[in-house]
């Protein structure tokens, strides 16, 4: 009968152990969970993954900050050419306003088309200023302003080529 005693409780051992076995997370379980996990390398198993997805962010996390410097050097480039836009508006300006001591009739009329499209280019760096816009947005209303002062300076150059000196 010892035997027969022996055999139950070995099946019934095992049946309790097959039972624990199964999560590789340590505060999941009990005693006898851990030390199979330690045993078959479930523990090591969860440290490598870990591991795994640790290097993964750090990875994303560099990419993440190489695209952020990438776009912050956008930006300043946008902003130094919006700041030589502005420069070159003012320099409009005060050119337009020499030239209107200068000019009569036709000449004047086409001062005041100046000054409408200088109008139109400060609502232009306006907006190319919004940061809340992307680099490429900003960029491009930085290139359409560029455009419009292209226009207004061969206007301003035509008129001061006709226009008499003082």
């Amino acid at each position: 009968m010892t035997t027969r005693w022996t055999a139950v409780l070995a099946v019934a051992g095992a049946a309790a152990m097959s039972g624990c076995a199964g999560s590789g997370d340590p505060h999941e379980g009990g005693f006898i969970t851990g030390v199979t996990n330690l045993m078959s390398g479930g523990y090591q198993q969860r440290i490598d993954q870990r591991q795994a997805e640790v290097a993964s962010l750090g990875a994303e996390q560099q990419q993440l900050q190489a695209r952020a410097d990438a776009i912050r050097q956008e930006q300043a480039q946008v902003d130094r050419q919006l700041a030589s836009a502005r420069a070159r508006l003012s320099q409009l300006d005060r050119r337009i306003a020499a030239l209107r001591a200068r000019v009569s009739g036709d000449d004047a009329a086409k001062l005041d088309e100046a000054e409408r499209r200088l109008s139109q280019a400060r609502n232009k760096a306006n907006e190319a200023s919004d940061r809340g816009k992307s680099a490429t947005e900003r960029a491009a209303d930085v290139a359409d302003l560029q455009q419009v002062l292209d226009s207004v300076g061969g206007l301003v150059d035509s008129i001061a080529r006709t226009s008499p000196t003082s």
